[in-house]
């Protein structure tokens, strides 16, 4: 965590000690240094709780956005069977597997997407952190993620009709630096699902920067 923002949190922590003290103390005329004490652990304990809190939401960001990438590629698997038989499959070293292809497809999507997790549950965590309580920094960082992954499939769709109006006329020159196995029949449908695959990733750098603008939309 940023030391500034450490700071920042261990200075309201020590503000709203203060404040309760100072009640107490005009209330009940009780002894200011057991309060302290108390309220000390419980402050302590509150930022304990935010910490499992962002640990938990680097989790929670893991399993989204490998689920994700496994739904996504039934899409993409729909729009082109052979850029999984004729290149993915390769790639990640399963074209001899007997699992279905579909679930093989849906394997591949996870371990390309899950790893995106991390920075996004990380960031959007850490700006979680400007919330008062542990169980409302859950929250609004859970929906969060879920509005990154929202906007993620939009690009993905997006990416499906820029492959569509982009593929109505084939120009093989355009397409020199792609990487096209020889043994695709259908090359459109190809390159559809290759825009589809390549844009939302492209668009996922964006949605780091975009993420703590949904905090603290949120947050109102």
């Amino acid at each position: 965590m940023p030391a500034h923002l450490f700071g920042s949190l261990l200075s309201d922590g020590a503000h709203t000690l203060n404040e309760h003290i100072l009640s107490s103390d005009v209330a009940q005329g009780g002894d200011a240094d057991n309060t302290f004490d108390r309220l000390a652990v419980d402050v302590l304990a509150e930022k304990m709780k935010k910490l499992v809190v962002y640990l938990i939401l680097v989790l929670i960001g893991v399993c989204v956005a490998g689920i994700y990438g496994a739904l996504h590629n039934q899409i993409s698997f729909t729009v082109s069977s052979e850029y999984f038989t004729e290149f993915k499959f390769q790639q990640f070293g399963i074209a001899d597997s007997q699992i279905p292809e579909r679930l093989r497809a849906s394997y591949v999507g996870f371990l390309a997407s899950w790893w995106m997790g991390i920075p996004v549950g990380l960031l959007i965590g850490l700006v979680g952190f400007i919330h008062k309580g542990h169980q409302r920094m859950l929250a609004v960082s859970f929906r969060a993620i879920i509005v990154a992954v929202l906007f993620t499939f939009l690009f993905g769709l997006c990416g499906l009709l820029y492959g569509v109006l982009q593929t109505r006329s084939l120009d093989l020159a355009v397409y020199d630096y792609w990487y096209v196995p020889e043994s695709v029949t259908d090359l459109r449908r190809f390159l559809c699902a290759v825009a589809i695959c390549t844009i939302p990733l492209i668009w996922a750098g964006s949605l780091l920067l975009l993420s703590p603008g949904f905090i603290i939309f949120f947050r109102k």
